[in-house]
């Protein structure tokens, strides 16, 4: 917070405009229903309940439970560890899916089709054919009926034309 204001603190947090809004004043507020807050920042009743969702989610706002339910913010130092948090775990998912993708082999295109390795990776030989083009699919470019079954059907298996 290198001006005093807050405004770097929500730049490192990457909040929209609404969630912004809504955090800043609940810092100022302090405990306040949805109702109130709307009223306060001037964001949409509709829209206020999903930016202090959102806000929730985060870590950034408690819900204290009632009829109505009342929405106060953590404190900034609390703030500030719960988007590290955020931050790490998402580093850390991220992580684990490049990893698990590692492995695996990348589909290949044989013609017109895209063939999927099937089985085990040391079988090379073994293909599933998962997509065919537009052009072979609907024979487009070709005159209608050049294979059986007209215009629109897959052409036959075996050698091309």
């Amino acid at each position: 917070m290198a001006d005093g204001d807050g405004t770097d603190l929500f730049e490192a947090l990457d909040l929209t405009e609404y969630e912004e809004t809504a955090l800043s004043n609940l810092l100022r507020l302090g405990r306040t229903t949805a109702p109130n807050l709307a009223e306060a920042t001037g964001i949409p009743k509709a829209r206020i309940y999903g930016v202090l969702d959102a806000l929730a989610d985060r870590g950034f706002v408690k819900v204290i439970p009632g009829r109505p339910k009342e929405y106060q913010s953590r404190a900034p130092a609390e703030i500030i560890d719960r988007a590290k948090e955020n931050r790490r775990q998402a580093y850390e998912s991220t992580a684990r899916k490049l990893e698990a993708g590692r492995g695996r082999r990348r589909p290949q295109r044989v013609g017109d089709a895209t063939a999927l390795p099937r089985g085990d990776a040391r079988d090379s030989s073994s293909h599933q054919v998962v997509g065919v083009s537009r052009q072979r699919r609907t024979g487009a470019g070709r005159r209608a009926g050049a294979w059986p079954g007209g215009p629109g059907a897959l052409p036959p298996s075996g050698p091309s034309e």
